[in-house]
Order: structure tokens, then C-alpha cells, then sequence
């Protein structure tokens, strides 16, 4: 999901007519492997979120969420989600961050430093407490346009996408 730009595209959200592109199933590629890269920079192979979809045999799907919140120093974090494909959008509950693992610099981050990004992001997600959040994809110049919706506001601004080979080396490190 694209869980670190809700602030960011919620504040320049618009309850929006524009139609977003359904998608019978927006997670084909992720079936076959694929991890899929928010806010690509394909000269270095970086991602600002790189999501890693895991399938249950249940039909139950979790998003491993690796992000980048800063460059200099570099800190990231990791959490995962429970999401739902509905209507070709992939919807999870916006909560869960005050379990997100966090890092500086590759490393487990210090008890201080883990604190204050969780505490960060628990203020960011609080307007939307007990809600979800669902993205829709639509084409987009060099991969896909993704729009998310929170309540009745949609974004206006969509966030590139694209998807990735694992193998490929593509990362969340500047």
C-alpha cells in the first residue's frame, strides 16, 4: 500500500469524479512474484515504499511494507498489513504503525529513534483512525497511477508505480 504518502496526498485530496481504472485483479503481478515500487527512481534502483505480497492459501493477504523516511541519515521502516482486493482497488485498514519495525542506516534503530518515528507516524495516522484505505491503479506514463482513497476523499495527485523483479535489486536505500 502506499502507507508513508497518506499524509502527504490526503492534505491535496478532493472528493474527485475522475474514474480510476478497475482492475479485476490489481495484485496479478505480485501472484507471480513481483514486488511493487512507489515512487521509482530506476537509475538507482530505489523505491520510496517497496510492498512484498504475501498469498495464504486461505485466500488471507499480507503486505510486507518496506519504506524509506529519510535519506541523510537513512532511516526505514518495516510493517506489515492485512489487505483485500475490492472492486480492483487493494484496500487495508490504516492502522499498525505503532509496530513498525525501524531502522537507521541498515541497522535496528536506537530505542530514542524508534520512539520518535512511531510516534510520528501514529500522529500522522490519527485523523483516520478506524478507517481504510484502498489505492486504484490506472495506466500512467511509464507504469501505473495509483490514487488512494480514504472515507469519501480521493487524491487528486496520484503516486507512480511500478513493478519489479525481486531479483533485480531494486531497494528502499538511497
Amino acid at each position: 500500500m502506499l502507507i508513508l504518502t497518506l499524509a502527504a496526498v490526503m492534505a491535496a485530496a478532493t472528493t474527485s469524479a475522475e474514474p480510476t481504472l478497475k482492475i479485476g485483479d490489481p495484485l496479478a503481478p505480485a501472484r507471480a512474484g513481483q514486488l511493487l515500487c512507489q515512487t521509482p527512481d530506476a537509475a538507482n534502483k530505489s523505491c520510496v515504499v517497496l510492498n512484498h505480497f504475501d498469498f495464504a492459501a486461505d485466500g488471507a493477504i499480507v503486505n510486507r511494507i518496506d519504506a524509506r523516511l529519510s535519506r541523510k541519515p537513512w532511516v526505514g521502516i518495516t510493517m506489515s498489513t492485512p489487505v483485500v482486493v475490492r472492486d480492483g482497488a487493494v484496500c487495508s485498514p490504516l492502522k499498525g504503525v505503532d509496530k513498525a519495525e525501524v531502522y537507521q542506516d541498515g541497522k535496528p534503530a536506537d530505542e530514542a529513534t524508534v520512539a520518535r518515528v512511531r510516534k510520528g507516524l501514529g500522529e500522522m495516522y490519527a485523523p483516520y483512525a478506524g478507517q481504510e484505505g484502498c489505492v486504484a491503479y490506472k495506466p500512467g506514463e511509464g507504469g501505473l497511477d495509483a490514487y488512494l482513497t480514504v472515507g469519501k476523499d480521493t487524491a487528486k495527485v496520484p503516486d507512480r508505480v511500478i513493478w519489479v523483479d525481486p531479483a533485480a535489486g531494486w531497494t528502499t536505500k538511497p
